[in-house]
């Protein structure tokens, strides 16, 4: 990628040299000279501007690497969650969960094609029909990490009751 922004900005290099060295102007015609060149160095400009944008938004983005999406950035969206509990109870087709949902079928397909990239629904071809359903072992990974956080509130609640309770008892 970085071979692709040098060659853009070798043939921007190219171009300034070539629009920088035109050719002299007639008599009388200074003024119209000076106007055709600064026209020039702006179009110039907006050009290695926008190639600079392109090779940088190449880099950056990296189309050809498949991205691998964030679980809980999956279930943060209320449809997707409620996506997976249906699925929790039976395997279903986009059709199916779209029908729950009175929405689109595109639309569910949409948020069934995030929880797939996340792994926590798979997909199984039954003849013609797909069929999606719950991907458990993901669910415990997600479970597992969410469990150390519960066990730290409960302590905190725990806690809470405890000071609440001698408050109670120092008042009467």
């Amino acid at each position: 990628m970085i071979v692709l922004q040098k060659e853009i900005c070798k043939k921007a290099q190219k171009k300034k040299d070539k629009y920088n060295n035109p050719t002299p102007p007639k008599q009388g015609c200074l003024f119209l000279h000076s106007f055709r060149k600064k026209i020039i160095f702006i179009k110039n400009l907006r050009n290695q501007f926008i190639a600079h944008i392109f090779a940088t938004d190449l880099l950056h983005n990296k189309p050809f690497l498949k991205m691998r999406r964030d679980v809980f950035q999956a279930l943060a969206d209320p449809t997707r969650r409620a996506i997976l509990v249906l699925l929790a109870s039976q395997a279903m087709t986009p059709n199916a969960i779209a029908e729950e949902f009175h929405s689109s079928r595109q639309a569910v397909s949409k948020h069934i094609q995030m929880l797939t990239a996340c792994e926590l629904v798979k997909q199984q071809q039954q003849g013609r029909e797909i069929y999606y359903s719950l991907e458990i072992e993901k669910m415990k990974e997600v479970d597992k990490w969410i469990n150390q956080f519960r066990k730290m509130w409960e302590t905190k609640f725990n806690q809470l009751d405890k000071v609440l309770s001698t408050m109670k008892k120092q008042k009467k």
